[in-house]
Parts: C-alpha cells; structure tokens; sequence
C-alpha cells in the first residue's frame, strides 16, 4: 500500500483487514510505502491486537515519487525480500476495502493461487473532473487498443510472477 501521510487511515485499514480476514484461512504481512510523508507514522498508529496480521512494515522513501512508482518499488521489495505466495497491492485510503480484499483472496485461492486476480470498480468516489478525465483515458485507451480498461491496482498477483513484472520498463 502506498501512503503519503494519511496513517489514520492506513490503520484503520490494516485493522479492518485483520478483523475481516481473521476468521478465514488467510495471515497476512501488511507493508506499506511511505511515499516521501510529511507526517511521521508511529508504530503506536497501528497499535490493535491482531490475529491475521503477522507483521507491519513500512519503507519510507525519502521523497515523493508518486503513486505508482511507489507501488513499484513495493512489488520490487516483495520479490526480493518477503516470501508469500501472493501479493495484494491496494490503497491505503480506504477506498480499496477489506471485504473486497477476502473477495480477492478467495478467488485467488480457487486457482490454486497461479493467475492474478484483478478488482473491477463499480463505481468511483472521486470528483466529477478526475472521473471525466478518467472517462476520457479509458475512451481513447479503446479507441488506441481495442481492449477496455475497468482495472485499478487492486488486485492479488502470485509471488512467481514478481521476478518476470519487476524487470518491466514500463513499470
């Protein structure tokens, strides 16, 4: 999850995750990118019991790189340093939620965890400019390509398939 500064939400996140995911067969390592905060996190920020949460790690980057670079180097990290068989990559904000991450893993789960698992938004929350804007993207990536883009980041992808995406150019 990358995170510039929004920690109270970035906690409630992790905390609805693990009260969502707990009472299935599922532990999770939430890992976080601090894109170059303002705002210092605290390991008290996230201070909850958990069950399904195993551990928490943030890797601060020393300046703002943007969103998806820093999902980036997240997926980098992962694939060099966090054994697991899947990866979820999701926003911190909330807009991303917990019941749609179990939704997630459970599909992941049912392929046996060999294919990536993608969330289909439905409808979006932000103003009436970036979903024009995104209405447009979306309409010329079509015209462009002939495929249609109803995709985010939300997704779970096997941790096999990390060591072909990190050495993308075009990530």
């Amino acid at each position: 999850m990358p995170v510039r500064d929004d920690w109270a939400s970035a906690a409630e996140l992790t905390r609805r995750l693990d009260q969502t995911i707990g009472p299935h067969p599922y532990s999770l390592e939430v890992m976080m990118v601090d894109d170059g905060s303002l705002q210092e996190w605290t390991p008290g920020d996230f201070g909850f019991a958990y069950s399904a949460v195993r551990r928490i790690r943030v890797i601060r980057l020393r300046r703002n790189v943007g969103h998806q670079r820093a999902i980036a180097i997240g997926l980098v990290y992962v694939e060099q340093n966090v054994p697991c068989d899947g990866l979820m990559v999701m926003d911190a904000d909330g807009e991303d939620t917990a019941e749609g991450a179990l939704q997630l893993l459970q599909s992941f789960s049912e392929t046996g965890g060999t294919i990536a698992i993608f969330a289909e938004r439905i409808r979006r929350s932000e103003s009436r400019v970036f979903r024009a804007s995104y209405f447009l993207y979306r309409t010329v990536h079509l015209m462009l390509t002939g495929l249609k883009v109803r995709v985010g980041n939300f997704s779970v992808l096997p941790h096999k398939d990390l060591s072909t995406l990190v050495v993308l150019s075009e990530l």
